[in-house]
C-alpha cells in the first residue's frame, strides 16, 4: 500500500511511504493520542489499539530529519516485526495499491536516517520509501 505522509502542516508531496498488505494491522481514525515527553525524536506519542499501547512513528523525521508535529486524525497501524510488535504512522488521503518497483528506479538519494528504510525508489518527481519500523523502534 502506497500512501502520502503528513509533515505536521500538510502532506509531504515529494515523499510517499509503502507498506506491504501483510504488515497492515488496521486503519484507524481519531484515536486518543497520548503524549510521551522525553522520548526519542521519532516518537510522536502513543495510542491505544486493541488493548495495546502502540508507538506513533514520525516518518517525516525519519525521511527528512525534521521532527514535525502530527496534524491528522488518520493513522495506519503496522506490524513492525514478525514477532507481532506494532507501530502506528500518520497517513493522508486514500492509499494506492501498487507493486514495487512499478516503473521506479532505485534511488541513491540520501535520507536523514537511511538505515530506517528497506529501500528507496524514485518515480518521476516523488521519492517512494519502504520504512523499516523495526529498525526505527530499535533506535533509542
Amino acid at each position: 500500500i502506497l500512501f502520502a505522509g503528513y509533515d505536521g502542516k500538510g502532506r509531504l508531496p515529494e515523499i510517499r511511504f509503502c507498506f506491504g498488505f501483510g504488515q497492515i494491522g488496521e486503519f484507524i481514525t481519531a484515536p486518543q493520542v497520548i503524549p510521551f515527553p522525553g522520548g526519542p525524536a521519532w516518537l510522536s506519542g502513543l495510542l491505544v489499539w486493541r488493548d495495546r499501547t502502540v508507538p506513533i512513528v514520525n516518518l517525516a523525521l525519519a525521511s527528512t530529519g525534521k521532527a514535525l508535529p502530527i496534524d491528522t486524525e488518520d493513522f495506519l497501524v503496522v506490524r513492525a516485526t514478525a514477532a507481532g510488535i506494532f507501530a502506528a504512522v500518520t497517513v493522508f488521503g486514500r492509499p494506492d495499491t501498487v507493486e514495487l518497483p512499478f516503473q521506479c528506479e532505485e534511488s541513491s538519494e540520501p535520507l536523514a536516517h537511511s538505515g530506517w528504510f528497506h529501500g528507496v525508489y524514485r518515480r518521476k518527481h516523488q521519492l517512494i520509501v519502504l520504512p523499516d519500523l523495526a529498525a526505527i523502534l530499535a533506535a533509542r
